[in-house]
């Protein structure tokens, strides 16, 4: 893999939209993920805007295995 300054720029575009703090990114070659990144701390993406209250999203009972 190379580290370069596309990879950088799009990691830390990503770093800086979420808050995160980016560690090392590098261009991976693959079409459907070009650029692989690693992050510092707890990072996790924000809960989705979609409208989950159709259906039965929320009648389900947790299962914890």
């Amino acid at each position: 893999m190379k580290t370069g300054a596309c990879g950088s720029f799009f990691g830390q575009k990503m770093a800086d939209k979420y808050g995160w703090d980016l560690k090392q990114a590098e261009l991976t070659g693959m079409k459907t993920l070009p650029v692989d990144c690693v992050f510092d701390g707890y990072c996790e993406f924000p809960l989705s805007y979609m409208d989950l209250t159709q259906g039965d999203y929320f009648t389900e009972e947790n299962e914890d295995a």
